[in-house]
């Protein structure tokens, strides 16, 4: 069997977000939620995710420092803004 894509889901209020989570699950993705930028680094650190997909209606003022972060620590995860 191969090993389960790990999914880094940073998401804020939008309901379409929300949903992706267990939609996800429900197709064999392993997936950890964030909500916060202290949530996003632990997650990286402790996940290393294949994929981050991030919601960027919740971070209007803050995304570009939250892809920053992201990018510094993911190791080249591909970032998927939605």
């Amino acid at each position: 069997m191969a090993p389960q894509a790990k999914i880094l889901l940073i998401e804020g209020k939008s309901k379409n977000v929300r949903s992706f989570g267990p939609e996800l699950e429900a197709k064999g993705f392993l997936v950890v939620t964030a909500t916060t930028g202290r949530q996003v680094k632990d997650a990286v650190h402790s996940f290393r995710p294949n994929v981050i997909i991030m919601d960027t209606t919740y971070y209007p003022s803050s995304g570009v420092r939250i892809c920053k972060l992201t990018r510094s620590l993911a190791s080249g995860a591909p970032l998927i803004y939605i």
